[in-house]
């Protein structure tokens, strides 16, 4: 029987498609980073950029779920898979955020609209990150789906994320074809990247799924 594609984008935009096996895998992972966010403290030390770029083990059962809130962005596949998981772990507050309107290019999971001012920081913080993963040179990042990560990360205590660990001198977006911008720091792979650093810029601590 052949696989199913599930489509969806990365958060620089770069279009990904899932097949059915490994976007089974993809929500395994969920699963198991949501059980872990579940059972470990809300409030935790500022840790370094390099301790904070750790992988996960799958932990044991959650705890108080309908304490925590979750947040994330509002696109197909990755977004709406986090979501899907935090309910099923019987997360109450699910946020998806989105800036303009929601359209089936934008967001069309979005059910959070983010702020003037959060959007407008976002633009900085985003052209921070940026900065640091591979040398962005400009004030302000000019991209909506990489600027309202920022509210992800600005209302998160922890940030989890799913993707590849890149070092220093390897491509920034491996999976883009032709990009040629490298890895100043190590730094996660694609657009997840950007609320990665965003976070760990910020002193708030990161979970990596490789």
């Amino acid at each position: 029987m052949p696989e199913i594609p599930i489509v969806g984008s990365y958060e620089d935009g770069t279009p990904i498609e899932f097949t059915r096996s490994n976007a089974a895998q993809f929500y395994d992972m969920a699963r198991a980073m949501a059980n872990y966010a579940l059972t470990t403290t809300k409030k935790q030390p500022p840790i370094s950029h390099n301790d904070s770029l750790k992988r996960i083990k799958r932990p044991s059962a959650p705890n108080e779920p309908e304490k925590y809130s979750m947040h994330s962005g509002g696109a197909p596949g990755c977004d709406s898979y986090w979501g899907k998981t935090a309910k099923e772990f019987g997360v109450v507050d699910v946020f998806h955020y989105y800036h303009g309107d929601i359209t089936p290019e934008n967001a069309p999971e979005g059910n959070t609209k983010i702020s003037d001012q959060d959007y407008e920081d976002g633009k900085t913080e985003a052209a921070k990150a940026a900065a640091y993963n591979w040398g962005y040179s400009f004030p302000k990042m000019k991209d909506d789906r990489l600027v309202r990560n920022w509210a992800q990360v600005k209302y998160s205590d922890a940030i989890f994320a799913i993707g590849s660990i890149v070092e220093p001198g390897q491509p920034a977006f491996p999976n883009k074809q032709g990009d040629t911008r490298i890895a100043q720091h190590q730094m996660v792979a694609g657009g997840t990247g950007y609320a990665v650093t965003m976070a760990i810029l910020n002193n708030k601590p990161v979970y990596v799924f490789d």
